[in-house]
């Protein structure tokens, strides 16, 4: 199964250049509110989803965040059940911790990399799962755990394509090739190797 995951970091783009093209996934999986914004068949939204109702945490994506909570008609897989939002399920911590005998996340995107290797992907596309953003240096923080995840996925044989930006996961071209990550140009579709 090939699963593009998307994110609302600079290089979603890519992902919107990569349907231009179009290319194909089984499956695109949305962050948190990124399927206000496109389509998806399946939301991982590890945040309570009280803290997009009842705050304004969530900044410049409160309002897409309720709007999207309110219309959408896919699954949310989330942390905590809220009876104000059709269609939300829990994620299967437990499972996936057994399964895959690891236990360390620290935001949305590794529980969506953990939550995808236990369902049996054999590609994640990555894309908008940027790590350095203006402003904002906590941010910075999730991506350590989120490239353990790509490097745990690639260990059980699942092909990781990362968009080629300095901010995304796995700009490194040089460590992410000696790792065994296939690295794409997704602005232009061009293989970069493996």
């Amino acid at each position: 199964m090939k699963i593009a995951i998307v994110g609302l970091g600079g290089s979603y783009s890519d992902y919107i250049a990569a349907r231009i093209r179009s290319e194909k996934f089984d499956e695109v999986w949305g962050i948190n509110c990124v399927g206000g914004i496109i389509h998806v068949d399946k939301t991982i939204m590890m945040d309570p989803v009280s803290r997009f109702l009842d705050t304004e945490d969530a900044g410049s994506q409160t309002e897409i965040a309720r709007h999207f909570l309110k219309t959408n008609t896919k699954p949310i897989i989330t942390c905590e059940m809220d009876d104000r939002v059709k269609h939300l399920q829990p994620y299967p911590l437990e499972e996936v911790i057994k399964e895959l005998n690891i236990c360390y996340f620290n935001n949305t995107v590794p529980y969506a990399i953990a939550y995808a290797i236990w369902s049996g992907a054999k590609e994640l596309c990555l894309y908008g799962l940027d790590y350095t953003y203006k402003n904002v240096s906590m941010a910075e923080a999730g991506r350590a755990c989120t490239e353990f995840w790509c490097a745990i996925a690639t260990t059980r044989g699942v092909k990781i394509e990362v968009a080629r930006r300095p901010e995304a996961v796995g700009f490194d071209i040089v460590a992410s090739l000696a790792a065994g990550v296939e690295v794409i140009d997704s602005t232009r579709g061009v293989w970069i190797g493996q």
